[in-house]
């Protein structure tokens, strides 16, 4: 059954996503229709949210301030959420929750 909602098709990369709000907009994304994936800090909290949202979503380790983390993280996402060949890479949302400190 094809997903329906305003994000259907879309893919979201949340950092930040195995906190509150990080989860709480996953959700929401999820329940638009949106595939995402969690970045974040903690791996046992990220795949739990992961597992909650099911298989509309991944989860990846990733510090934001360390940009070849967060390299990896995204082409995972976009490896795993790529509809096409033409689509590789290419993010429909990003949405950054991580904590400033």
């Amino acid at each position: 059954m094809e997903p329906k909602g305003l994000l259907r098709g879309k893919a979201a990369i949340i950092t930040g996503g195995e906190g509150s709000i990080g989860l709480a907009t996953a959700r929401a994304f999820a329940a638009e229709g949106a595939r995402v994936c969690l970045i974040g800090l903690l791996a046992d909290e990220l795949a739990a949210g992961a597992a909650g949202l099911g298989g509309a979503a991944k989860w990846a380790v990733a510090d934001v301030t360390d940009s070849v983390q967060v390299k990896t993280a995204v082409a995972g996402a976009a490896e795993a959420f790529a509809r096409r060949r033409a689509d590789r890479g290419r993010r429909d949302v990003d949405l950054g929750l991580s904590r400033p400190w």
